[in-house]
């Protein structure tokens, strides 16, 4: 098992089901790898996908 830390592009990257990079995602999951972070991280994790969000939503 590996402990790993993602960026918010990553993270947005690899939860997607059709990513290439969906294992890693399904890694955590299950167990495979930890995934690490700070509260700065998790704080940078939410303001970007409330903005994501909110941007899809007015499309």
């Amino acid at each position: 098992m590996s402990r790993l830390v993602l960026d918010t592009n990553s993270l947005i990257q690899c939860v997607s089901r059709r990513s290439a990079y969906h294992e890693l995602w399904l890694s955590f999951l299950d167990g495979r790898n930890t995934l690490c972070v700070t509260t700065e991280i998790l704080d940078e994790y939410v303001e970007i996908l409330e903005q994501k969000a909110s941007s899809q939503y007015y499309r």
